[in-house]
């Protein structure tokens, strides 16, 4: 057997032609594997391939046969699918989604995720990364860092945004990018002849991260301003990468800012889960480089959007209490947030905490003054009771809660008597402090 005789010199060539010479009248099957080639060596390799008995020409593998090989290798590294179905699943669904049907990255996916547990997400498998960052650098000095570049606008990418991004005209850019096609790292897109993607998920990533990182963010903000002027307004799905394009160029402000947006578009549309994946994202950027009212406004669509998925597994670890740093917001705001986070807990049977919250969020509301709030308050209360919460089964309700607090069903600050804002409540009540007493 031998493998990627493409990548043979011309002293190993001139030893397969003899023994191919010298097999001929033996019964030995000699198989060898090989791609068109565009090197020096093309010819040399195309006179063997021409004298081979037969050529089998192999297509990616199809989600099914992904599937097999992905179980195969679980059980040949002593991993029992059958009683770790969730680990098999993950797997399986990444290596269709990121290996392109290639067995070679299949396989080392399925190797890495198998040795580094069940609940660690591995990174590009170094055998694949090695892979591509060999292929890249053959095609000259600078096409590891130009392609790199590339990989910052996602898994594809249009040629006047990389010559954009990167200060180089296009026809500068374009043998290196033929090279690359020609090297299996790049595919055309053949609808658009501006556009190319990278053959595989794995490429693109292998390829940013070994980018430094002064270099990567360099890197982005060219690349962002690229697509910016590229796509007004930024739709579809890049407001998604322009978020990741301003995290990388360490903008965690700005790309919170455009993972929200891309969120609201995403529940807009009826996908409560990519919401619910991108405001995870927005999360883990969180810092006091974030304006509050931003910060605010993430962890408010990420509990909508949990209320509406129910994974509340998915959830970051932290999400489900309200830091310190935003008790400067106004106190309504704050209320809904308490109220949101009830539901939360209720749904996560925690009955404790959710009372807890919809304490606090009662005596916020009446801590604001006048009758109405107070009555507001003693709305968000009555949930808190036996068989009150229930009601608020679905996602839809949070506007209730949210009005009660005089905003509306954007979490936006209202007006007390305005639309939506709570209405005069006879006999209402006095909030009780919830907070230890000092």
């Amino acid at each position: 057997m031998l493998d990627d005789l493409h990548e043979a010199d011309p002293g190993t060539l001139a030893v397969v032609d003899y023994l191919v010479d010298q097999l001929a009248a033996l019964p030995v099957l000699l198989l060898a594997t090989t791609v068109p080639s565009r090197g020096a060596e093309h010819g040399a390799v195309a006179a063997l391939a021409a004298r081979a008995h037969r050529h089998v020409t192999l297509a990616p593998l199809a989600p099914a046969d992904v599937r097999r090989l992905v179980l195969d290798e679980l059980r040949a590294g002593r991993q029992q699918p059958e009683r770790e179905p969730d680990l098999a699943r993950r797997v399986t669904a990444r290596a269709v989604d990121e290996c392109g049907g290639l067995p070679f990255a299949v396989r080392e996916l399925t190797r890495e995720s198998a040795a580094s547990g069940r609940r660690t997400e591995v990174g590009v498998p170094a055998a694949v990364a090695a892979d591509v960052l060999y292929r890249a650098g053959r095609l000259g000095p600078d096409a590891t860092g130009l392609l790199g570049v590339a990989a910052l606008f996602g898994d594809a990418f249009a040629v006047p945004a990389l010559a954009c991004a990167t200060g180089r005209a296009e026809e500068e850019l374009a043998p290196l990018l033929r090279a690359a096609v020609h090297a299996f790292l790049l595919v055309p897109d053949p609808e658009d002849p501006e556009r190319l993607a990278f053959r595989h998920a794995l490429v693109g990533r292998a390829l940013r991260e070994g980018l430094s990182p002064a270099d990567r963010t360099c890197a982005a903000r060219r690349a962002v301003r690229a697509m910016a002027g590229a796509h007004p307004g930024l739709p579809g799905p890049w407001c998604a990468r322009a978020a990741a394009l301003h995290a990388a160029a360490g903008d965690p402000a700005e790309a919170v800012a455009h993972y929200a947006e891309a969120a609201r578009r995403a529940t807009a549309v009826g996908d409560p889960d990519r919401a619910q994946a991108l405001l995870g994202t927005a999360h883990g950027l969180l810092s006091p480089a974030v304006p509050p009212e931003d910060r605010a406004t993430v962890r408010e669509l990420l509990l909508d959007a949990v209320l509406v998925t129910g994974r509340l597994a998915a959830l970051p670890a932290d999400a489900l209490d309200l830091p310190s740093d935003l008790h400067g917001l106004p106190a309504p705001r704050r209320a809904a947030l308490h109220a949101r986070l009830a539901h939360a807990h209720t749904l996560a049977g925690r009955p404790e905490a959710a009372l807890r919250h919809l304490d606090l969020a009662r005596w916020l509301l009446g801590c604001v003054g006048g009758v109405g709030w107070a009555g507001g308050a003693d709305g968000v209360a009555a949930a808190g009771r036996p068989g009150g919460f229930g009601r608020l089964g679905s996602a839809g309700r949070l506007g209730e809660l949210s009005r009660l607090g005089g905003l509306d069903e954007f979490g936006a600050p209202g007006r007390p008597g305005g639309p939506g804002a709570p209405g005069v409540a006879g006999g209402a009540r006095p909030a009780r402090d919830p907070r230890p007493a000092r």
